[in-house]
């Protein structure tokens, strides 16, 4: 059983790791991000689909960042477990 101090630890580590990478925010390369996305190794494109792109178990991800802040964007990547849409 999680107690709530072992869940608000938890939360203090991720919050601590997505601090630690927040820097990777600024800048980037859309290009190696989409070659990232839709590798084998990711495989971030085999349940979510970008534009025509991809797979429909999860979410669309087109357009995303108009309606989430980079921070979020970073965790639901590094944490993917941590949320979930509605629905998925």
């Amino acid at each position: 059983m999680l107690y709530p101090t072992r869940l608000e630890s938890n939360r203090e580590k991720q919050q601590t790791r997505i601090e630690q990478l927040s820097p990777l925010l600024v800048g980037g390369n859309t290009d190696h991000g989409w070659r990232v996305f839709f590798s084998s190794k990711a495989l971030c494109g085999s349940c979510h689909q970008v534009g025509v792109k991809g797979g429909r178990v999860g979410p669309s991800l087109t357009g995303i960042g108009t309606i989430r802040s980079g921070h979020d964007l970073l965790e639901a990547i590094v944490f993917p477990s941590s949320s979930f849409v509605r629905g998925f």
